[in-house]
């Protein structure tokens, strides 16, 4: 795997001037067992989709103290590839410096400098002061393509002595299907290479602001994050309701339903069983209530087939409604004009033949 490009290793991290500043629980950070066993319960319908929970470091997002002559924005990302068609939410084990006082950003990408698929900020409070603990990210559920690689972003925002940390592993490669990424100029750019910061040469404000890249194979960078997924459910509870007896060239209205578990738009497929069909009306609301019309034009016995498909494509099974359009048909002298104004005008001077034509 490629290797990020960070200046933040543990033993950069420890200096005097930033411990003395962010009391950071170095023990949560490298005790595995400790941050394995700190998994939030799953809610609702979702599941622990991609993981990667091997602390042996951590970064900082943000920027550093004056002190350290560093006047970077670092912005970290960690790329992944979902199992499940939606994302419902991201935890990612962070802390807080005492001095930070600005939200914390996640932003979920199909690309590092596109644009965001979903995103939500959290204020300071919501993460720890100098102790690590999995912050959840609840944003609206997106789509996502199963087998397609994305990106975790989180940012915060660019003053001085704001910066948060987020756990990560840099001993092995702990999640093989994506990488850590890093920017130092508010996510224009980018990198993963196989770099490191060498503390031995100490700090030379001349010297690319102290940052002396160091190549070392043995960095291997992937951050300490959760992602939650659900697969995306066909409609259900599916209903067709209206007339089951009928004549031939009436119209006949029928109601279908149905309810998408996602909350997705439907389309339905009604097959009238007379050799024609609608095929895929809508979108309509889920829920919603639709009427449809139909007329037979031979006498039988006929199974009205529906079923529904959200607008993910996932299909429902069938449902059915058998209709009947019996032998006493309307009188076939309504189908010449001359013969129908006759009656016409018996019926209205003379009631009892209305009567006996409606017996028959």
């Amino acid at each position: 795997m490629n290797k990020i490009f960070t200046i933040l290793i543990i033993g950069f991290l420890l200096t005097s001037c930033i411990v003395s500043s962010t009391s950071i629980n170095i023990k949560s950070l490298t005790d595995e067992k400790n941050i394995q066993n700190n998994t939030i319960s799953i809610k609702f319908d979702d599941i622990l989709d991609q993981f990667q929970i091997i602390s042996t470091n951590f970064t900082v997002l943000g920027r550093l103290p004056e002190s350290l002559n560093l006047s970077y924005n670092f912005t970290y990302a960690q790329s992944f590839i979902p199992q499940s068609k939606i994302l419902t939410r991201i935890e990612l084990n962070l802390t807080r410096n005492q001095t930070t006082i600005y939200d914390i950003f996640l932003a979920v990408r199909e690309n590092l400098t596109g644009e965001d698929l979903a995103s939500i900020h959290l204020s300071a409070d919501n993460v720890l002061e100098g102790n690590f603990s999995w912050i959840e990210f609840d944003f609206d559920d997106i789509y996502v393509d199963i087998g397609k690689t994305y990106y975790i972003v989180s940012y915060t925002s660019n003053f001085t002595e704001n910066f948060y940390g987020w756990t990560a592993n840099n001993n092995s490669e702990s999640y093989p299907f994506g990488c850590a990424w890093v920017s130092i100029d508010d996510g224009n750019t980018w990198s993963n290479s196989s770099c490191a910061f060498d503390s031995s040469y100490g700090f030379y404000g001349n010297n690319n602001q102290g940052l002396i890249l160091v190549n070392d194979s043995n960095y291997t960078w992937d951050m300490c994050f959760k992602t939650y997924g659900a697969d995306n459910l066909p409609p259900e509870s599916l209903d067709i309701d209206g007339p089951i007896e009928g004549v031939i060239g009436e119209e006949y209205s029928y109601e279908i339903f149905s309810v998408d578990p996602d909350g997705d738009d439907v389309y339905y497929y009604i097959d009238w069983g007379d050799d024609t069909s609608d095929e895929w009306i809508g979108p309509y609301d889920s829920e919603e209530i639709v009427n449809i019309n139909h007329i037979w034009s031979a006498v039988g016995n006929y199974t009205i087939a529906m079923k529904a498909k959200d607008t993910q494509g996932e299909e429902s099974g069938w449902v059915y409604l058998k209709v009947t359009m019996p032998l006493n048909q309307p009188k076939q002298y309504y189908d010449f004009p001359i013969i129908k104004k006759i009656i016409e005008l018996l019926e209205k001077n003379h009631p009892l033949i209305k009567m006996i034509l409606q017996l028959y």
